[in-house]
């Protein structure tokens, strides 16, 4: 797990800095290079992000670190994204953290059942950075 332009308290400069808030996305995919690429999409948009590239390891971030939003892949491996949804919204500290699935499986099958299994939207890889930075904004902007 890789920590993003993390904000912490200023030292020697002026304090208002300190106040900045800026959104965290829990990223969870197995590959690297999307890994990457989803960061700086994020962080041009104003997010903080939180990498993740292990599955089994997403829960535990998501404890960790109380995201605004999880971005998870579907296929990550030795686990899935539905596993890590199922994780997430059966445990009381995560299930109300918002989440967006990032895959490949881009059927309407694939879509409508993960959207009634509980994720809040769906994009699919490729992406277009504009859409999913309003995707993400929108799912945020639903949630209380």
């Amino acid at each position: 797990m890789k920590v993003a332009g993390r904000v912490g308290p200023a030292k020697d400069t002026d304090p208002k800095v300190s106040l900045i808030h800026r959104d965290v996305v829990l990223v969870v995919d197995d590959d690297e290079q999307i890994l990457r690429l989803v960061k700086r999409v994020l962080e041009r948009a104003g997010f903080e992000c939180v990498l993740c590239g292990n599955g089994q390891k997403a829960h535990d971030a998501a404890v960790e670190w109380r995201p605004d939003i999880i971005l998870l892949d579907l296929m990550l491996g030795e686990t899935t994204g539905d596993q890590i949804l199922a994780e997430i919204r059966g445990d009381f500290r995560t299930r109300l953290i918002p989440i967006v699935f990032l895959t490949v499986r881009g059927s309407l099958k694939d879509k409508v059942e993960h959207l009634l299994a509980g994720a809040d939207d769906y994009v699919t890889k490729p992406f277009i950075p504009e859409e999913l930075v309003a995707r993400l904004r929108a799912v945020m902007s639903r949630t209380p």
